[in-house]
């Protein structure tokens, strides 16, 4: 009875959370889990596009979920949110892969080891092919090499086939602001940003417990950034982002 109490008491203390829906496809909310604050924005893939960006088409770095947004209205469209997608290095390229329209402007990085989250394995991929969305680990991505049409790489994987990475332990102390992308349904993508600092353990616990999603990818640490017009700056340099574009 007390158990149930207090899974009751979880369920409202969710729904009580902020949340704002855009015109059409996209719903924002601010929800709070272990006592850090989080925002999620829901992309319905069948009424709103996901893209990556990196380069605009004189191949300059957008670097900025501004210069993005400004790039998106002058082509006519408008940017209801958007973040910074994989790791990238110092150049403002990213680590691995990352594909825009069915091209592939960077390749994917098979290597196992190396310095930094990227490297520790499994790591993983995400990528909209005719299916929908998807998250596969990156070997597995390059033996099933799908035809992506927006990809981006990087690592660790959180969550795999709903198990949550093994490497994670529940009470680190490594905690950061991090963001990351999880696929709830082939038609339904979470992108999350920690608000406050998170262990890796509780961010894989929040994508699979509370957005229900079976695979999710880690982006980045304390860079990171979520710009929403209107309501959230997300000031920052980037290398690949990702964009909700209606």
């Amino acid at each position: 009875m007390i158990r149930l109490f207090f899974l009751l008491l979880l369920l409202v203390t969710l729904q009580s959370q902020a949340a704002t829906t855009t015109p059409s496809g996209v719903q924002i909310r601010q929800l709070e889990y272990k006592g850090t604050r989080l925002t999620v924005i829901t992309a319905e893939l069948r009424t709103v596009q996901l893209k990556m960006f990196w380069k605009n088409p004189a191949g300059k770095v957008f670097s900025s979920l501004e210069n993005l947004e400004k790039y998106v209205k002058q082509n006519g469209l408008t940017l209801l949110a958007s973040m910074n997608a994989g790791i990238f290095d110092t150049t403002q390229t990213p680590l691995g892969l990352h594909v825009e329209r069915g091209r592939v402007l960077h390749p994917l990085k098979t290597r196992r080891s190396g310095y930094g989250n990227f490297y520790l394995q499994p790591n993983g991929v995400f990528y909209l092919d005719k299916s929908g969305a998807n998250i596969l680990e990156t070997l597995e991505y390059q033996r099933l090499s799908p035809t992506a049409f927006e990809a981006t790489q990087s690592g660790p994987m959180l969550v795999q086939n709903n198990q949550i990475h093994s490497a994670f332990q529940k009470n680190s102390l490594n905690r950061l602001p991090r963001n990351a992308i999880g696929v709830q349904s082939k038609n339904t993508v979470h992108l999350v940003i920690s608000d406050d600092w998170i262990n890796f353990y509780d961010f894989a616990s929040f994508m699979r417990d509370v957005l229900k999603c079976p695979n999710a990818l880690y982006l980045d640490g304390s860079i990171s950034a979520m710009r929403i017009p209107n309501s959230r700056e997300g000031y920052g340099e980037f290398g690949g982002m990702i964009g909700i574009i209606r």
